[in-house]
């Protein structure tokens, strides 16, 4: 029954959670940005992808990171595979740097791709990549 009273009428809440929309700390998600380079014809090239988050978490952030092969398909050959290596993002940092080495060569070929995934995370929202 209504009083006319709020304090009366409803219950104080010390604690609410944050809203599900929010940019919370614990509404953190990770994603990974996307890589185009030239391989170059000789040597290695570091392809650097950059693991981020939304908003800086109280927390340290851990993940799992593998490449997968695209039209590059000789992973040791055309770049250096990446299987589970772990990486993690300090609290109070927003992004780490995931590098994969990529091998110049000279042969005559269209662009090649390969897939970078993060997996394990620990201590935020992965966002799926299309």
């Amino acid at each position: 029954m209504d009083s006319d009273n709020n304090k009366n009428d409803f219950a104080t809440v010390t604690s609410a959670p944050n809203p599900r929309n929010s940019a919370s700390a614990s509404n953190a998600c990770l994603s990974l940005t996307s890589v185009s380079l030239l391989e170059g014809n000789s040597g290695t090239t570091a392809f650097n992808f950059t693991a981020q988050l939304n908003v800086v978490a109280p927390a340290t952030v851990t993940f799992n990171a593998d490449t997968a092969n695209g039209t590059a398909t000789v992973a040791g050959l055309d770049y250096t595979a990446l299987t589970s290596v772990p990486f993690s993002i300090p609290a109070g940092n927003l992004s780490v740097t995931v590098p994969v080495q990529v091998t110049g060569d000279t042969t005559v070929e269209p662009d090649e791709t390969f897939t970078v995934t993060l997996s394990s995370v620990v201590g935020a929202n992965p966002v799926r990549q299309r």
